[in-house]
């Protein structure tokens, strides 16, 4: 495992080498439990969000947006007519997520991702992508990934303390260590090899059971710490922006990070990450 680079290593050459993908379903008509479940509603937010990396970040250059409801895609790719720094955005539209069902949002996302880069040009031309929940927005995005070595193979954020405690509250063993996957970046070597197609050899051996993302891609990235470039934390808080859905339980409904709550648990974080690093909340 490796932690940031000193000034001798060289950094992640972010303009040539990057690519952030944003994943997107646009209409959500089969899947229970998603918000908004407005498609015109959901659209417009992805709109905004891509109209923000369009206008922001000028050093990330390569966008890869990856729709899987088969919706139409034309009034993103009108967005990208008012394009201040010339980025290169390829739109990519598949028709598989009536095909996951039960199999969970999760395997929905993994399986979007696989068939969306083999379809993608502009992957071809990077050695890294990072990989965004596509409404919404990481404001310091280009802050991220400026602390990155050239040669890392996984930098994301683990969640592998606070189930303990939730765990013991509930008296149950409901909660797993996890890796926040609204951002995750990976080389493309490390992406191929380990995690492509992860959700498809889970499905294989527990074929009645959900894939969960968070809890699989922790459970490989942890194992391979001492044979990867593995960065378990960011070095900066990240900075989310927007409405993001949640499916289960009492968070069912959207997370407003522009709420005054969410702005005072940002700012906590990022007090807590300054001072106690090794706390992973």
């Amino acid at each position: 495992m490796s932690n940031f680079p000193s000034q001798a290593n060289q950094l992640l050459n972010i303009e040539n080498n990057f690519a952030l993908i944003l994943t997107a379903t646009i209409c959500v008509d089969n899947l229970p439990r998603v918000y908004p479940a407005d498609k015109s509603v959901r659209e417009q937010q992805y709109l905004n969000t891509l109209n923000c990396y369009l206008h922001n970040h000028p050093r990330l250059k390569k966008i890869i947006f990856i729709e899987n409801s088969g919706s139409s895609l034309n009034a993103l790719e009108q967005a990208t007519q008012n394009n201040p720094y010339q980025k290169q955005v390829e739109f990519i539209s598949l028709n598989n997520n009536l095909s996951y069902g039960f199999k969970g949002k999760g395997f929905g996302e993994c399986l979007l991702i696989q068939e969306g880069l083999k379809q993608s040009n502009i992957i071809e031309s990077v050695t890294h992508f990072g990989k965004l929940t596509g409404r919404i927005y990481l404001e310091n995005i280009t802050q991220i990934l400026e602390t990155c070595p050239d040669n890392f193979d996984c930098i994301c954020d683990y969640k592998d303390q606070g189930y303990i405690l939730k765990n013991t509250l509930a008296k149950k063993k409901r909660f797993a260590p996890f890796c926040d996957t609204r951002f995750i970046a990976f080389s493309w070597k490390f992406y191929s090899k380990y995690l492509e197609s992860l959700h498809l050899d889970f499905i294989e051996k527990h074929p009645n059971q959900g894939f969960f993302i968070e809890p699989e891609y922790y459970r490989v990235i942890h194992s391979l710490e001492k044979e990867a470039n593995i960065i378990k934390r960011f070095k900066n808080e990240p900075k989310f922006c927007g409405v993001s859905g949640h499916s289960g339980g009492k968070k069912y409904g959207g997370k407003d990070y522009d709420s005054f709550s969410e702005k005072l648990k940002y700012q906590f974080r990022i007090a807590a990450r300054q001072l106690f690093p090794w706390l992973h909340i």
